[in-house]
């Protein structure tokens, strides 16, 4: 899994609201900046996945993260999006009675919708990323 670190020019401002709020506060705000900033890139994920998978593409956040470390996945909630992102090599099967040598399955073609998306909404996530933590920070700073 490909882990990004993101660094915020003119971050000290935005690290002076962020001090003087609430850590609960703090982390709501972080976590929306998060969501909203990555609405384009689960609209690409939903425009490259095969039709079968686009109902379950959704924008997700894990229910436990360590203290200070915020996370959004965006993905396909199918049960085999994963054999068709990354496909599979030829699977053949145990053989049994009188097919001793297993029947060939085939294999899967890796489709790669889910890397195509990243690529080509990376560079506008971590612009929006900045703005939309502004905006989330300078709003709960005013309530």
């Amino acid at each position: 899994m490909t882990q990004v670190t993101v660094k915020i020019k003119g971050f000290d401002k935005v690290a002076a609201n962020l001090d003087r709020m609430a850590r609960k506060t703090r982390s709501d705000a972080v976590n929306k900046a998060l969501v909203r900033s990555a609405r384009p890139m689960e609209a690409q994920y939903r425009s490259n996945a095969p039709s079968f998978l686009k109902r379950g593409v959704s924008i997700r956040q894990p229910v436990r993260v360590m203290r200070g470390v915020f996370r959004v996945t965006v993905g396909s909630r199918h049960p085999l999006a994963h054999i068709f992102e990354f496909g599979t090599k030829l699977r053949v099967t145990l053989g049994k009675g009188r097919y001793s040598k297993g029947a060939r399955r085939g294999r899967i073609r890796a489709l790669g919708f889910g890397r195509r998306a990243y690529d080509a909404s990376v560079r506008m996530w971590f612009r929006l990323i900045g703005v939309e933590l502004w905006k989330e920070v300078s709003r709960s700073v005013r309530r």
